[in-house]
């Protein structure tokens, strides 16, 4: 047997241009969609007058990661399409003191405002550092929404561990996820809009891919960061439906080794009986009921001691695992079969129920008498 292969020699110019082209194709694009957003601010000194040219610096505080830009001669500043997280923004200028401001939570696809900065006369040696609200109050957008954090996605239980499940926490939010276990689920409906009209992404990337509301690929909620879900006056960016765009942001690695094991156990023995099954005095047996979830994560910093991301703020990784084999059978399915009348065309005997139990309406050719 002789087996024949085509082969394509390249220059390595070609070969690059090849692999781009490759890439461009193998990775989808998100619509437009993005769960970036953008972080701005002022700088300004004691006296309220701006201050141009002032170097500012934003800094994950959980990777380190930093960005630096300038002051524009508005005082102005922006750092566009951050990724979610936890910042700092340090603030540096000739003749005055550093200015750190810790605490500044950025979520999914919700512009953030530092607020504006004054920076105090002194050493620039000498520092000042300001908290962020807690609770800041949304000036950069009109838009509506609401967010599920991680700390809620780590305490609170749902049925199947849908994270879709816990966006009905929210007002306005009913119907949709609370499936028995991870799998295609339903986005709700959002303030009454049909849930035809939703939009879901996981990272910016479209998550419905079929459209309506479908989520065909959810994450386990060990995975999941932060759910910010956009219901209205939200911006073009965020546009495509009419409905409520449900944006997931999945976990990252961060400077430190971090993961965990888990395991949820479901079964009858921990049900109460089915009030139908003890009705006069049938007695019967708990339906089976069992699901052994299991899983795990890890993640932290891609490194190699002495020669590569030796400050580990370059590269980061992070793996979720989750199994769930289902060991209760599905109910009893009944189908009817067409006769052999039927199949030779004679339906004179087919019929269906009527409105009463003894009814039975037959199924009449129109064109014969009678």
């Amino acid at each position: 047997m002789t087996a024949n292969f085509l082969t394509l020699r390249f220059g390595p110019w070609r070969t690059l241009m090849c692999l781009a082209v490759l890439l461009a194709f193998a990775f989808p694009r998100s619509e437009g969609q993005s769960s970036s957003a953008n972080i701005t601010g002022t700088v300004e000194d004691s006296s309220n007058a701006v201050i141009p040219n002032a170097s500012v610096t934003l800094i994950n505080q959980e990777t380190k990661v930093k960005s630096t830009t300038k002051s524009l001669q508005n005082g102005g500043f922006i750092f566009p399409d951050v990724q979610p997280g936890n910042f700092t923004v340090v603030v540096d200028a000739p003749g005055y003191k550093e200015l750190r401001k810790v605490g500044l939570v950025l979520l999914a696809s919700q512009p953030l405002s530092a607020g504006t900065l004054k920076l105090a006369v002194g050493d620039v040696k000498e520092q000042v550092t300001v908290s962020a609200d807690i609770t800041p109050l949304q000036t950069t957008s009109a838009e509506r929404s609401a967010v599920l954090d991680n700390a809620q996605m780590e305490n609170l239980l749902v049925i199947g561990r849908d994270p879709m499940g816990l966006t009905r926490l929210n007002p306005g939010v009913v119907g949709g996820g609370g499936s028995s276990s991870l799998s295609t689920t339903s986005t709700p409906t959002v303030n009454g809009v049909n849930s035809q009209y939703n939009f879901v992404s996981v990272d910016g990337v479209p998550g419905n891919t079929r459209g309506g509301s479908t989520f065909d690929t959810p994450p386990n909620m060990d995975a999941v960061q932060e759910v910010t879900m956009l219901e209205s006056s939200y911006s073009a960016a965020n546009g495509k439906v009419a409905g409520a765009n449900f944006n997931f942001v999945t976990k990252s690695g961060t400077q430190h080794f971090h993961g965990g094991l888990y395991y949820y156990f479901r079964n009858e023995d921990l049900n109460a009986n089915d009030y139908f099954h003890k009705f006069n005095g049938a007695n019967q047996a708990r339906s089976r009921y069992r699901y052994n979830t299991f899983g795990g994560t890890l993640g932290g910093p891609v490194f190699w001691p002495g020669k590569f991301n030796k400050d580990k703020n370059k590269l980061f990784f992070f793996v979720s695992i989750e199994n769930a084999p289902i060991r209760s059978p599905d109910g009893v399915k009944y189908f009817r079969m067409p006769t052999a009348a039927e199949i030779a065309g004679d339906f004179s005997h087919t019929y269906q129920q009527g409105k009463s139990a003894d009814q039975l309406l037959y199924i009449k050719n129109p064109s014969a008498s009678g």
